[in-house]
């Protein structure tokens, strides 16, 4: 086989299966490394009887260290890093991509045309690094026909990549401090400064089901609390101008939002508080790694003390 599968996981038994048999291949080699489940994940993943290896962390990795210690593993010239809650449309997708990926000598990464729920297209998103003003695109999700090398306005997300191992770790994979988003775009920046390829194939298509990866308590607040910390991180990193003038007027208005929605919308109440608080932990010098989710427990806490559990929480709330 010239590809591995590596997939990152923490309670993500209602997703990973459909996942996995959406490969369509009995022989390929598959690494899931879990982050700490404490449901039937492992269990339901071992039942299908197929080429699959376990890595169980000693504690919650996140999404890009958990897919270096997959990544590692691999002893294939190729590696498909997935997220659980892929289920992929076009049959034989690993056929497909090792057929493609072979026209283009230079690529480092590619990926394939995701849709959510909706089917709407997923692809095409601003990254951090964009020089590009969202409001001169007439729709920054527009990808053009046939195989695409992404550019600042064609970017892909992380919920499907597939790699050219030697590649990955020429570029030193993914960024170590990030618990959870963006570091798929850093990724594809240090490619691009190597000046390998990072191509989307249109021919391959999945379904995404979005924030159905795992089930975790306070899931809502930990996802905002991620986000806004790796966006200020990556920021930091590529020293953008203006980034702590700009996010105290964002501190600003998500503290007014974080105190009315405390008192008319709770679902709210948790986006805004996890977005706050990830601002000033950030700010304040708090390091991603030092604050992940546990699968069984609440231990979300934020600057001001512990954060009390989302009893109705079953989704994840972004906006």
């Amino acid at each position: 086989m010239e590809t591995t599968v590596v997939i990152p996981c923490i309670n993500s038994e209602d997703v990973i299966v459909d996942c996995i048999e959406s490969l369509n291949s009995k022989e390929i080699p598959i690494i899931i490394v879990d982050n700490g489940s404490n449901d039937q994940t492992l269990k339901k993943v071992l039942n299908l009887k197929l080429n699959i290896t376990v890595i169980q962390a000693n504690k919650n990795l996140g999404w890009g260290n958990a897919a270096n210690l997959g990544i590692q593993k691999a002893n294939t010239k190729y590696a498909l890093l997935l997220n659980p809650d892929i289920k992929f449309m076009t049959k034989n997708p690993i056929n497909n991509f090792e057929k493609l990926i072979k026209q283009y000598p230079n690529i480092g990464m590619a990926s394939c045309i995701t849709r959510n729920e909706k089917m709407e297209k997923e692809n095409g998103r601003i990254t951090f690094f964009s020089k590009i003003e969202k409001n001169t695109l007439k729709n920054i999700r527009e990808i053009p026909e046939g195989d695409t090398c992404s550019t600042i306005s064609c970017v892909y997300g992380g919920a499907i990549i597939f790699f050219d191992v030697k590649k990955f770790h020429s570029v030193n994979g993914f960024d170590k401090n990030c618990f959870l988003y963006l570091e798929e775009d850093d990724l594809c920046y240090r490619m691009k400064k190597k000046y390998h390829m990072n191509v989307i194939f249109p021919s391959i298509e999945a379904l995404h089901l979005g924030s159905h990866s795992s089930k975790i308590p306070n899931l809502t607040w930990w996802k905002n609390w991620h986000w806004v910390w790796s966006d200020l991180y990556f920021k930091k990193k590529y020293n953008f101008k203006f980034i702590f003038l700009n996010n105290l007027y964002k501190i600003f208005s998500w503290s007014l939002k974080t105190s009315i929605y405390f008192l008319i919308n709770k679902k709210k109440y948790y986006l805004y508080s996890g977005r706050l608080n990830g601002a000033l932990a950030f700010l304040f010098g708090k390091k991603a790694m030092d604050n992940t989710p546990l699968a069984n427990f609440n231990n979300a806490k934020g600057i001001f003390g512990s954060i009390k559990i989302n009893k109705n929480e079953n989704y994840t709330l972004s906006k």
